[in-house]
């Protein structure tokens, strides 16, 4: 029993064995196939790296990418476009600072304003012909010095230290009778138009006696007369000055001549009045000079002589202020005033003069400028420089002694003085001789002993002219001055030397006004 399951045991092997064999034999090279190196290749197709990709595409980066397309960051940055940054420097395209520089570029019509409606500078002086109906305007810094019904001659400041002397307006009226041009000539340049009116321009030069005069003219044609303005230049040869200064800026000097033609107009039919509300402010302080101690300044109602006294000033005023025009008569200029008791009145403005505090008088530089000239003039005998510097209202006064009337000249008269042989009478020292030369002859030399020695200045203040009682004469109290000492030799005390030297201000320039000589007496 058991030897016969062992049996089929080894009968089933052997049958098992014949069947592989026979298997074998019948599918040989298909086996061989199966083991060959070739299909372990096809065997790893399934994870060769060609079929991961097809299998990765699925969930390779590109998917993934279109599917976070919808929060990709180039969404946020269309998103958040409304408050990118560069949104804002749009937003305000609207108020932006360039559209204000382009919406007032209507306001560019000021380049024409000026001939269509007059712009007035702040506290410039009226002047109105009522004869002949016309205004025009003048700066507050300047002064009339001339004035007719036809006529008026107004002086303006100037750049101090140049070879300019002075400059001014001669602004004339004429009949008109075919022709309408400046009485000075010159080349006509054009015809401009000014605020309505047509001008004819003319430019001109004239040169003589080491003086230079240049001018720009312009004229108009009103009803039956010729209304003509000359602004003119007078200036010094360059040769002439030694040392040398600067030459003047023609283009800066002249600016103010347009300016002023700006301003013409013709008056209305019916002339507003002169006391309107609106007439310009007053200007000042001015002080009264050349009147005695003992004397005043009389107030009239009107302009002249003629007209009965209203009022008066102290000798020594300095708080006058005009409040009108200023007009011709007698051969004088006057100017409107405010009394101190209240209301207005006239005054001859020559005895008026621009108030400067000492304060402001002795930290002024042009003063040692203006001295230097003098010396200049007074060593080179230029008389045309030495009027330059004299006042061009006042003139100026001479004393060869202090207790002495002064020898007055005027400015025109100051350019001659170191040619000029006329003799004056100077008055006596305590010798009580009577002197008796020419101002070249007398007061040259001793003005250019001081002037060219190593003199001592004293401002305000009289120094060797205590010994008087009023060292400063009371008619110059509102002029400042220097006192210009020259010491004596060593051990000579006494043969000192001094000329005090009053400087008048006009148009805020200072100019010369008084010299006093000044030395020892027993």
């Amino acid at each position: 029993m058991k030897k016969k399951p062992l049996i089929i045991l080894i009968a089933g092997a052997v049958a098992a064995a014949l069947f592989f064999t026979l298997s074998a034999a019948a599918i040989g090279p298909l086996s061989l196939a199966a083991t060959s190196t070739r299909w372990p290749t096809v065997t790893r197709r399934p994870t060769d790296t060609r079929w991961p990709t097809v299998t990765r595409r699925m969930t390779s980066t590109r998917r993934p990418s279109a599917t976070r397309t919808p929060t990709k960051t180039r969404w946020p940055s269309k998103t958040s476009r409304p408050t990118n940054t560069r949104w804002p420097t749009r937003a305000p395209t609207a108020t932006h600072t360039r559209w204000p520089s382009r919406t007032p570029s209507p306001t560019r019509t000021r380049y024409l304003s000026p001939t269509r409606t007059p712009t007035i500078a702040v506290g410039w002086q009226e002047y109105q012909n009522l004869n002949y109906g016309f205004q025009f305007y003048y700066p507050a810094d300047a002064n009339i010095t001339y004035e007719e019904p036809n006529h008026v001659q107004i002086y303006m400041s100037i750049t101090p230290g140049t070879n300019l002397v002075s400059k001014y307006l001669e602004q004339n009226v004429s009949l008109y009778n075919g022709a309408c041009g400046s009485s000075l000539g010159g080349t006509t340049i054009g015809t401009p138009v000014i605020n309505g009116y047509t001008f004819t321009r003319q430019e001109g030069r004239d040169q003589g006696a080491g003086q230079i005069h240049e001018w720009v003219s312009y004229s108009t044609i009103q009803g039956t007369a010729c209304i003509t303005f000359d602004f003119i230049l007078h200036s010094g040869n360059p040769d002439n000055y030694d040392p040398p200064v600067p030459l003047f800026d023609k283009a800066a000097e002249s600016a103010v001549f347009m300016q002023i033609m700006n301003t013409f107009s013709m008056l209305p039919a019916t002339p507003t009045p002169t006391n309107s509300p609106t007439s310009s402010p007053a200007l000042g302080p001015y002080g009264v000079v050349f009147v005695k101690s003992n004397d005043v300044l009389n107030i009239r109602s009107g302009a002249g002589t003629g007209y009965p006294i209203v009022g008066m000033f102290s000798f020594n005023q300095a708080d006058v202020y005009r409040t009108g025009p200023s007009t011709l008569a007698g051969g004088a200029t006057w100017l409107k005033v405010q009394k101190p008791s209240g209301g207005t009145g006239w005054v001859n403005s020559y005895y008026l003069t621009e108030v400067v505090s000492g304060a402001t008088f002795c930290s002024d530089s042009r003063i040692a400028s203006l001295f230097t000239q003098l010396k200049q003039a007074v060593n080179a005998s230029n008389g045309t420089l030495f009027a330059s510097l004299v006042s061009p209202t006042h003139g100026v006064d001479v004393r060869l002694w202090h207790y002495h009337a002064p020898i007055h000249f005027s400015p025109s008269q100051a350019a001659g003085v170191f040619s000029s042989t006329t003799q004056y009478n100077w008055g006596a020292g305590p010798s009580g001789i009577g002197t008796i030369g020419s101002f070249a002859n007398v007061i040259q030399p001793k003005l250019a002993e001081v002037l060219n020695s190593s003199y001592e200045s004293y401002c305000n203040t009289p120094k060797a002219a205590s010994m008087f009682s009023q060292p400063w004469p009371y008619e110059y109290t509102n002029f400042n001055y220097y006192s210009l000492f020259k010491p004596g030799a060593p051990g000579v005390d006494l043969d000192y030397r001094q000329w005090m030297i009053g400087v008048d201000y006009v148009n805020g320039q200072p100019y010369l006004v008084s010299f006093i000589h000044i030395i020892w007496e027993p």
